[in-house]
């Protein structure tokens, strides 16, 4: 009772009740006890098979054993419980066996649903040390699967795309396709719904913000056709973070509060970490560092107890651009080890920690071999991201050419935001990071449209540290043009941001405001 209903006041009536009526679904009953056996003043366990030790309900079957499908239906279904509850290994176990016996027996359709159900569900797939084998998985459930209905066939496309995204982008996307063209031959909304989540997430670029928008809608109204109220907590998240993107704020609030309450009437065991996550960006986003500091360790500590493989990097990632906004970059090589990974930004961002540590030529070596390989960089969801930490390498750095490359890729994506992951961090108007690129690269006419730009999307955006900086980057501007009337608005722009460093506390900008009001 203590383990499966913790703090729940739960009635030896209802327990039974429930074994009652899961025994009439697995078509067993008291008496026979085929699966679930009573033990008098004790409880209930699952009944083990006769030929197997009572320790292994989750062993591998060998060739040849009793194959009994109601068996491996009840595991089945224990594996997307354990799944739910957070017990991966648990589940990927009973999965796996459900996939070996599948593979013995020629039968196909099973063996695909036990590939999907060893992926995960929509929060736990293609991360972890269980990757590879998920990917043999699927690619076996593809080349089986040409009998299967159309829905299931989307799924595997889908869920496969996910996994390989990365590795593979170009196979990935035109999976995604193929599964979104069959998932609306299948005319099942809960079928239509993950699948396009997992196309959204692969399919993510800085090109297609409006149609990702169009798609977060149109998994939410699935899902809620369903009446899957996870999957449609996660159209949300999906929406939430489509809004932060669009400079949104308020929208995205509200897409998050939406997607907290359908995970919440789901009782999915993912909340508490995303929760936290969200709380912690949004924390960063306003300028309440302590706070963002707090939600951040407990969204790790929640990550590690659902034995989240990305917990430690996205921990990694928030106090990162804490540090950032704190001027205290050079506090975070112990972070460094976290920082490492598949997605170009996280190394780049780890070359900025080695400047701001005073290793230059690292960081200069980082920026060079990124620009080079600059077409190499998959415009996918990770792509703003890398390219603001290429910004702020360039600016450092002094590098007019490079800066000029870069300002030329940024250029036609300044209306937009940068957000890194669904719920991770907001790095505010692209607009000023090519503000600080055509600075850096002598380009004189694009300076102060792109920090006035910057500043009016993070006001609406409520970026407060980010707001400030681009206040105090415009006003700089300012006074370097010198063009009339610029004085007087650096004036301007200059007291109003002196006022935002007071009030939330910014000290690296605090120096700069005072010498720009000395030049005036």
């Amino acid at each position: 009772m203590d383990e499966v209903w913790p703090g729940v006041a739960v009635s030896d009536a209802s327990l039974s009740t429930a074994i009652r009526e899961l025994r009439q679904v697995l078509g067993d009953d008291g008496s026979q006890q085929r699966f679930i056996e009573t033990l008098r003043n004790r409880g209930y366990r699952l009944t083990p098979p006769v030929d197997e030790p009572a320790s292994s309900a989750t062993q591998p079957v060998e060739d040849g054993d009793d194959a009994d499908p109601a068996r491996f239906d009840l595991l089945t279904r224990l594996g997307r419980r354990l799944f739910q509850s957070g017990s991966h290994e648990d589940a990927r176990a009973a999965h796996r066996e459900v996939a070996h016996v599948a593979r013995r027996d020629g039968d196909d359709a099973r063996f695909v649903q036990a590939a999907l159900d060893f992926a995960g569900d929509l929060a736990h797939s293609a991360t972890g040390a269980h990757q590879s084998e998920c990917v043999e998985l699927l690619e076996e459930a593809l080349s089986r699967g040409g009998a299967c209905p159309p829905g299931l066939r989307a799924r595997v496309r889908a869920r496969l795309a996910l996994n390989i995204a990365r590795s593979r982008r170009d196979e990935a996307v035109a999976l995604a396709q193929e599964a979104d063209v069959l998932a609306r031959e299948a005319c099942d909304p809960g079928t239509l719904a993950e699948v396009l989540h997992d196309v959204f997430m692969v399919l993510w670029s800085p090109d297609n913000l409006a149609a990702r928008q169009r798609m977060a809608v149109e998994m939410i109204d699935a899902a809620e056709r369903a009446g899957d109220v996870a999957t449609a907590g996660f159209g949300y998240q999906l929406q939430a973070v489509s809004c932060l993107e669009a400079g949104e704020r308020a929208a995205a609030e509200a897409a998050s509060v939406a997607a907290f309450e359908r995970f919440s009437r789901g009782q999915h065991v993912g909340l508490r970490e995303w929760s936290a996550c969200w709380e912690a960006c949004t924390a960063l986003l306003d300028g309440r560092f302590v706070e963002a500091e707090r939600h951040a360790a407990e969204a790790l500590g929640y990550g590690l107890e659902m034995d989240s493989a990305n917990a430690p990097m996205i921990h990694a990632v928030q106090i990162a651009f804490l540090r950032l906004d704190q001027g205290r970059v050079a506090e975070l090589e112990p972070f460094l080890e976290r920082l490492a990974g598949p997605r170009a930004s996280l190394g780049i961002g780890a070359a900025l920690v080695r400047y701001e540590a005073g290793d230059i030529e690292a960081a200069r070596a980082e920026l060079e071999t990124r620009v080079a390989a600059l077409d190499a960089v998959p415009r996918d969801s990770d792509w703003l991201s890398a390219m603001t930490m290429l910004a702020e390498l360039a600016s450092r750095l002094g590098d007019a050419a490079r800066a000029g490359t870069l300002h030329d890729a940024l250029r036609p994506h300044v209306t937009q935001c940068v957000v890194m992951g669904i719920r991770t961090a907001c790095r505010g108007s692209m607009a000023l990071y090519a503000g600080m690129l055509a600075r850096t690269a002598g380009r004189d006419e694009w300076v102060v449209p792109h920090f006035e730009l910057a500043v009016k999307t993070n006001a609406r955006l409520r970026a407060l540290p980010l707001l400030a900086r681009a206040q105090l980057e415009l006003a700089e501007a300012l006074l370097d043009r010198d063009a009339p009337g610029d004085r007087e608005r650096a004036r301007v722009v200059l007291s109003e941001c002196a006022e935002l460093h007071r009030g939330i506390g910014l000290p690296p900008g605090e120096q700069r405001v005072s010498t720009l009001l000395a030049r005036l």
